[in-house]
C-alpha cells in the first residue's frame, strides 16, 4: 500500500514538529525555538499556519446529588500568530528542514495551574486549568494528501519578583466550657507570630507560637493547619466559596495551668497529592488564598484558635514537579516508515538537543536543500 501510495503521490509525505529552548518561561519572556520538518517525499505547500494559544478551562457539576448535570466554560484569551525567522519556500525536497521562531510574551499573561475535584459551594467536581500550547500546520497541495500539523505545550509562571513582606502576629483567647454550656473551667490564650506572610511553595513554614492554658483541663492536642480557599467567578453568576485543608501538623497539647513557647513546623506539601502546595494564584474565572490556623483543641470543648494570611509562591530553585496538562508530553509527530538507514538515523538525530545556530538550509537555484544539521560526539549521544 505503501509504495501504490508513493507512486500516485497521495498519504503523509513528512512531519512537523516544535521544539523549545525551554519547557517554561516567565510571562514577559522571549519565547525562542524552532519548527522541524522532514520531508519523506517531494511536497508543495498551500499555506502554512504557526500560532499560540491560552485558555482557561473549567468543568463542574451542579445540582441535586441524584441529578447532577455537567457544566463546562472556557476563555480563549491568547491567540497571536508567530512569524518565523526565516521565509518558508513552497516547494521542499527529501530531507530535514528547521525554521527559527520567537515570541514575546505579555507580562500580564495568567501562570498555568491545574485544580482537580475541587468543590466550591453548590459547584461539585470542579476542574479548572489555564494552558499554553503552540501549535503549527502545513497544508499541502494534492487532494488526498495528509497535511502536516503538531502541537506543543509549554507552562507560563509569573516573574520572580520580590514580594512585599510583612510580619504577621495575631492572639486569641476564650474560656473552656464542657460542652460549650456548663461553668467555665478557666481560659486557654494563644498567640502566634510569623517573621514573614511570604512562604516558598515546599518549604517548611516556622511559628512561633505561646499558648497559656490557664483552665483546669488538659489541652486534647495542639495543632498548625494551612487551609485553601477557592473561589469561582463566573459571568452573571455569584461567586462560589469552598474550603479545604491542604496540609496540618499535630502536636502535644499542653496540661492544665502549663505555658508553652516554641517554634512550630509545617511542610508546605499537599496531603492528597503529596507535591508541594501551588502558589497563591488567580485566573478570569478562578482564584485561591491560603491561611494559617493554630488550633488548641479540647474534649468536649470549643477550640480555641488565631488564623492569619498568608501567600505561597513559586519556588524558582525547585526542580520542576510534573502536573498533569501543566507541562504536556512532547509535540505530536506524524512517524513515517523509513525506507533506508538514512531515515532511521534522522529519526535519532531529531532527538537529539539544539540551538539556534544549528539552523543549516542552503539554496542551490531556486530549490533549498537540506543538509546535515549537526552530529554530536558519541559519549554525548548516549546519554
Amino acid at each position: 500500500m505503501g509504495k501504490v501510495a508513493k507512486c500516485l503521490g497521495i498519504g503523509v509525505k513528512g512531519s512537523i514538529r516544535v521544539m523549545l529552548h525551554r519547557e517554561s518561561y516567565a510571562a514577559g519572556d522571549l519565547v525562542q525555538g524552532q519548527l522541524v520538518l522532514r520531508v519523506s517525499r517531494p511536497i508543495e505547500c498551500e499555506e502554512f499556519s504557526l500560532h499560540v494559544e491560552g485558555a482557561e478551562a473549567i468543568t463542574w457539576s451542579e445540582g441535586a446529588n441524584h441529578s447532577l448535570a455537567p457544566c463546562n466554560m472556557r476563555d480563549d484569551f491568547l491567540c497571536d500568530r508567530i512569524q518565523l525567522i526565516e521565509p518558508m519556500p513552497l516547494a521542499f525536497e527529501p530531507g530535514e528542514y528547521r525554521f527559527r521562531f520567537q515570541y514575546q510574551l505579555d507580562d500580564t499573561l495568567p501562570p498555568v495551574f491545574r485544580v482537580t475535584e475541587g468543590f466550591a459551594g453548590a459547584m461539585r467536581d470542579v476542574n479548572a486549568s489555564v494552558s499554553y500550547t503552540i501549535k503549527a500546520r502545513l497544508s499541502l497541495q494534492g487532494k488526498l494528501v495528509a497535511d502536516l500539523k503538531t502541537s506543543h505545550d509549554f507552562a507560563v509562571h509569573r516573574p520572580s519578583l520580590c514580594h512585599p513582606v510583612r510580619s504577621l502576629q495575631k492572639s486569641s483567647s476564650d474560656e473552656v466550657r464542657l460542652l460549650s454550656l456548663m461553668k467555665s473551667k478557666g481560659a486557654c490564650e494563644v498567640s502566634a507570630c510569623l517573621d514573614s506572610d511570604v512562604h516558598l511553595s515546599g518549604s517548611t513554614l516556622s511559628l512561633q507560637t505561646r499558648i497559656s492554658n490557664y483552665s483546669s483541663r488538659d489541652m486534647h492536642n495542639l495543632s498548625v493547619l494551612l487551609y485553601e480557599d477557592l473561589t469561582v467567578e463566573l459571568p452573571n453568576r455569584r461567586p462560589s466559596k469552598g474550603t479545604r485543608v491542604v496540609c496540618t501538623q499535630d502536636f502535644p497539647g499542653v496540661a492544665a495551668g502549663q505555658l508553652l513557647d516554641e517554634m512550630l513546623y509545617l511542610p508546605l506539601i499537599d496531603e492528597v497529592n503529596g507535591l508541594p502546595v501551588a502558589p497563591t494564584n488567580s485566573a478570569a474565572f478562578v482564584r485561591w488564598q491560603y491561611r494559617l490556623e493554630v488550633k488548641c483543641r479540647f474534649m468536649l470543648s470549643k477550640s480555641v484558635k488565631v488564623e492569619m494570611p498568608v501567600i505561597i509562591v513559586r519556588n524558582v530553585g525547585a526542580p520542576p514537579v510534573p502536573v498533569d496538562a501543566v507541562v504536556g508530553p512532547p509535540a505530536v509527530v506524524v512517524v513515517v516508515p523509513g525506507e533506508d538507514d538514512d531515515d532511521s538515523a534522522a529519526d535519532q538525530q531529531g532527538t537529539m538537543p539544539w540551538s539556534p545556530s544549528q539552523l543549516h538550509i542552503e539554496a542551490e537555484g531556486d530549490s533549498v536543500v537540506a543538509r546535515p544539521v549537526f552530529i554530536l560526539p558519541q559519549a554525548v549521544a548516549a546519554v
